[in-house]
């Protein structure tokens, strides 16, 4: 008989990564309570100053407005490119499929901080200091 459950590891594994992933906010969210000009940990005395700027400010309106916008254009287009890729590749049945998939793939296996670095180098030209260190 086959189970379809996930076992007691599984599960454990799950809830702790989800620990993992939302712990950060049981840190930020305090730090955003503080009556302090910069963020810091309150030490007695919450506040609100930094919610009531963010909500009385024009500058923070146009920049969560131009954010959300520039997300939901990012996923849109991710989202029509991704499907044409698919459909394209379901189509086409050629024997570089998978090395297109793998291409396309890569990204998600590439942390982007390497990513960042290798397009750094990759435009910024050697200089005599940097050819020392190994550029």
């Amino acid at each position: 008989m086959r189970n379809d459950q996930p076992g007691r590891i599984s599960t454990l594994c799950v809830y702790a990564a989800m620990l993992f992933l939302i712990a950060p906010l049981l840190a930020v969210i305090p730090i955003s309570f503080t009556p302090k000009h910069f963020l810091s940990m309150p030490d007695g005395d919450w506040s609100l100053r930094h919610y009531q700027e963010l909500m009385s400010s024009a500058q923070w309106h146009d920049g969560i407005l131009t954010s959300a916008l520039v997300a939901l254009l990012a996923a849109g287009l991710a989202t029509v490119f991704a499907t044409l890729f698919c459909i394209g590749i379901g189509y086409a049945k050629s024997r570089y499929g998978a090395a297109f998939i793998g291409i396309v793939l890569a990204p998600l296996a590439v942390p982007p901080i390497i990513s960042a670095l290798a397009l750094y180098f990759l435009v910024t030209p050697p200089t005599p200091s940097t050819r020392c260190r190994g550029w």
